[in-house]
């Protein structure tokens, strides 16, 4: 019995292990395939005289991909690349209240993005066949010699060049290209159109509220017995739909327990928390990532590796970010 083929047209995923260390001079995250625990990227922690920046580095040449800045007082989260100009950076911001997209721990960002060109012709344009030649008919090309006839007097027809004409090369017959071909040429030759596009984090809700009537000694007790991952950081990345958002109506009931597919949002990048409760110093997790979808938008995985890793960050210590911003 032959395994089942998964379906070239199922979305592909990639999932990458994430892992920290509580190292005070470094606080080491390094991000590695999940399988081969090989690490493609790791984030490091300096500080300066008024910021905290960590370097998202390659491993495999050691090069300093993004910057993530946030202040020693005050708050904000700002990515940026070696490459960018002086004073450019990709802010990381709250989501206003007023959105129907708001959640407690919500950030959201800008950024330069290729968008799909619309512009294309739905079918390609015809392209004429080559008409049959019957046999003994004549054409005319450039390759076909000049012959020059005059009527003469006797009424005899004398050409002025030697007759009969040299003859014609034998013509290769080209047949038109599929409309697929035409398209699939197309999709080539377009160049992607580049837009801002809006993207969100949103964390993901906790489970099921501990019943009121449950002791302090109960919770112990229960936490003791099943010291499973407590996936209080886990996240979700997706890009935010240019048409107008849902309605308050649409949102109201929902009690903060996001639906990604009631939102019309599709997931670009989740984070699972896998951390087990009772860790201390270290956060495990995984990094499952839609590439086909990311792709698209042309830019570097190690981007999005580095942004969700600064999300990482301010979702694993919100209530203290929270804190700041009502400073």
């Amino acid at each position: 019995m032959q395994p089942p083929v998964s379906s070239p047209l199922a979305p592909r995923t990639v999932r990458y292990a994430v892992q920290s260390s509580d190292v005070l001079s470094h606080n080491r995250v390094n991000v590695a395939e999940e399988k081969s625990e090989r690490v493609i990227w790791y984030k490091e922690r300096t500080l300066t005289d008024d910021e905290i920046i960590e370097h998202v580095v390659d491993n495999a040449n050691s090069t300093v991909l993004w910057e993530i800045h946030r202040p020693l007082r005050g708050w904000y989260i700002r990515l940026r690349s070696p490459r960018f100009p002086r004073n450019v950076f990709i802010s990381l911001v709250p989501v206003p209240p007023s959105s129907p997209y708001h959640s407690p721990g919500s950030l959201k960002f800008s950024c330069a993005t290729n968008v799909a060109s619309t512009s294309r012709p739905k079918s390609p344009p015809s392209i004429p066949s080559p008409s049959p030649r019957l046999p003994g008919a004549s054409s005319h090309s450039s390759t076909d010699s000049d012959v020059t006839l005059t009527d003469e007097p006797s009424g005899q027809f004398s050409p002025t060049h030697t007759y009969p004409p040299a003859p014609t090369p034998p013509r290769a017959v080209v047949p038109p290209p599929s409309p697929g071909a035409v398209h699939e040429k197309l999709d080539q030759l377009a160049q992607p159109r580049v837009a801002m596009s809006q993207f969100i984090f949103l964390p993901h809700t906790h489970g099921a509220a501990t019943p009121a009537s449950e002791g302090l000694f109960s919770k112990a007790l229960r936490t003791l017995k099943n010291n499973t991952p407590a996936r209080a950081n886990s996240f979700t990345l997706s890009a935010l739909p240019d048409g107008p958002p849902p309605t308050s109506g649409d949102t109201h009931h929902h009690h903060h327990h996001h639906s990604l597919a009631a939102y019309g949002l599709a997931p670009l990048l989740t984070f699972e928390d896998t951390t087990p409760v009772f860790s201390v110093g270290s956060s495990t997790g995984v990094f499952e990532i839609h590439v086909d979808d990311i792709g698209k938008l042309g830019l570097d995985l190690g981007f999005w590796i580095a942004v969700a890793l600064a999300y990482g960050e301010f979702v694993g210590d919100r209530e203290g970010y929270l804190a700041a911003v009502a400073d």
